[in-house]
Parts: structure tokens; sequence; C-alpha cells
């Protein structure tokens, strides 16, 4: 007879603990399964194989690996925050976040000169002579009162300009 879900995340840690000298006290009743990973929020899914792991199988995690599978100290989360956290402290992965999200937004929102002076000329091309981008890489208008229709193929514009560069992608 085949295994219900959580009876297979039960026997599956038993066996680490076991293999691993890891104490091994918790009951499958006291395995609850979420719908999605209470930390990425993803939907946590029966591996189709039942073998091998991927990043949406629900895994048992040890919140503090010094005390085992014990009632308190275990919550199931996706297979991808259990690779996540295994190697690194909360401090750690929150550094590495909050360093690699200040990285990419840098990357995906700054202008070089050349596309600066190559977004002014489209600009200017298309709409007249009162829109120039600043060295902050922000666009800015003439006091001149400008339609719906011309934000509107501005915005066609930039976003065009932006996708053929490789900008905020």
């Amino acid at each position: 007879m085949a295994r219900t879900w959580q009876q297979e995340l039960h026997h599956n840690a038993k066996k680490r603990a076991k293999r691993k000298g890891i104490v091994f006290t918790i009951l499958k009743e006291e395995i609850h399964i979420p719908s999605y990973c209470p930390l990425l929020g993803i939907p946590l899914m029966k591996n189709p194989n039942g073998r091998y792991q991927w990043d949406n199988s629900a895994t048992i995690d040890k919140i503090d690996n010094n005390k085992g599978y014990v009632v308190g100290n275990v919550w199931v989360v996706s297979s991808l925050a259990n690779l996540i956290m295994s190697s690194a402290t909360a401090e750690q992965i929150i550094a590495v976040g909050e360093g690699l999200k200040a990285k990419q937004t840098e990357m995906a929102m700054k202008y070089t000169e050349e596309q600066v002076t190559k977004l002014e000329r489209i600009i200017k091309s298309r709409q007249g002579s009162n829109i120039y981008v600043n060295e902050d890489g922000d666009i800015e208008l003439s006091d001149d009162c400008y339609s719906t229709a011309f934000f509107e193929d501005l915005l066609v514009t930039i976003h065009k300009f932006d996708k053929d560069n490789g900008i905020g992608q």
C-alpha cells in the first residue's frame, strides 16, 4: 500500500535521523504539511517521482540542528528553503539577500553614458526637444503641457529601449 505524503515525510526523516545518529521522537500525526512554504511562499507539492528532491518538494526541517527531530523543533518547508538554510545562519542569509537585491537593483536601474545619449536621441526624435535624461538617469520634461497620449508613447519608447538594452530585466 502506498504511503501518504505525511507518512513519506516521516519515514524519510526517520531514515536520515537513524543514519546520522540524530534524535527522532516525532509521530506521523505531529507533521503538518502547509499548502505553501512558510519561508518562500511557493506551493509545496508531493514529488511526482517520489525519489528526487525538487524546489517545491516538502521536507521536514530541524529549526535547531542540535535538538534533532523533536516536537516543537521541526516544521515542513520547501526543499529549496531547506537547501538555502543548510549552509548559513539567518544573519548570513539576510546579508546575502540584501546585498544581492541591492546589486541587482543598481545594475538594473543604471543607464551608461552611451545609453543616456542614445535614449535622449530616441526620445527627442519622437517627442520633441523639451525632454532630456539628467545625470541621475531620470527623464525630465520642460513645463509645457503634454497629453496622455504623449506620456503613453513616451513610456512605450522607454520600455522598448530598456528591453532592447537589457535594462531592468
